[in-house]
């Protein structure tokens, strides 16, 4: 029985030009030592093999590599937005098209899943079809759960906004691929190294797609760092919490008063509040200092959305 990450090696446009392979920079002796260690550390805690792993050195990059591994041009992938921009990028890119099918609404509040009954009519007029589905949403809802026992070809997960330092420890059904992030407990706005985790040893074959792994050494070496640290001081991400906490709390006060502005509480590293769809612009923009990343989302003639990363 074949799976997409080893099927598409048949394929050469499933694959990256043979022009993208040939830009991959050969390892150099200490940053292959460097990047070896880094696998089998971050391995160890994703209870993952170290060659299931392929790590980057941004999302985009990893994002890119997903998309490619799985997607060739006309082919379909789902999603449910508001979702980060740069996976409708990357499906743009690969030649494919996105089909958004929504997010739930449960009464008058949205439970942020992928909407089940939308994404069961689209992958049934769409074979074979991909969907990009997140591990935490803006409202703390799981869209892995909701999109369980779609007839896709494959799921990709976005396990970024898990409020760990680590990222999300795998379940042993993983999907085909999922994108986690290291984070440096003093630094954690900005994640230290991203990886895709492929199960069933499909990450060779994804390796052997996107050429060797190439790290800066510098950034091997934080990576290495932090995962050391956080080896030897298992309290350290307490600081991350903390942080999230105390962002969350000026939101709070920040949105207290406003009519019709109703949070939804505090999941993974973002928070998200329900507004009247006429005030989302206009309370993002008077708390644009307090909060850069406060976004407003239209998702009804009535209501909005407005979601903000509470580490930035």
């Amino acid at each position: 029985m074949t799976t997409p990450l080893l099927d598409f090696t048949r394929f050469p446009g499933r694959r990256w030009s043979a022009d993208l392979v040939g830009m991959v920079r050969d390892v150099q002796p200490q940053s292959a030592q460097l990047t070896t260690a880094v696998l089998a550390r971050w391995s160890h805690h994703l209870r993952a093999r170290p060659g299931d792993l392929l790590l980057f050195a941004t999302a985009q990059e990893a994002m890119r590599a997903a998309i490619h591994a799985l997607v060739v041009p006309t082919d379909v992938v789902l999603v449910a937005r508001p979702l980060p921009p740069d996976w409708l990028s990357a499906v743009l890119l690969a030649g494919a098209r996105f089909l958004d099918v929504g997010r739930r609404f449960d009464g008058p509040l949205p439970t942020g899943g992928l909407n089940r009954p939308a994404a069961e009519r689209a992958a049934a007029a769409h074979p074979g079809a991909v969907a990009i589905a997140e591990l935490a949403t803006w409202s703390g809802a799981n869209d892995v759960q909701a999109a369980a026992g779609l007839p896709l070809r494959a799921l990709i997960v976005d396990a970024r906004r898990t409020a760990s330092c680590l990222g999300p420890q795998l379940p042993a059904e993983r999907a085909v691929l999922t994108l986690v992030a290291l984070r440096d407990p003093d630094r954690p706005s900005d994640p230290v190294l991203y990886a895709l985790v492929a199960p069933d040893q499909q990450g060779e074959g994804l390796r052997a797609a996107t050429g060797p792994t190439a790290l800066p050494e510098l950034q091997a070496a934080h990576a290495l760092a932090v995962l050391d640290g956080l080896q030897r001081q298992p309290t350290w991400p307490t600081a991350l919490n903390a942080r999230l906490a105390a962002r969350y709390a000026q939101l709070q006060q920040a949105l207290a008063g406003r009519p019709g502005v109703q949070l939804l509480g505090l999941t993974g590293l973002e928070a998200a509040a329900l507004c009247w769809a006429d005030d989302g612009k206009a309370i993002a923009a008077a708390l644009a200092v307090e909060f850069p990343t406060l976004a407003a989302w239209p998702m009804s003639e009535m209501r909005g959305l407005l979601t903000v990363d509470l580490l930035r």
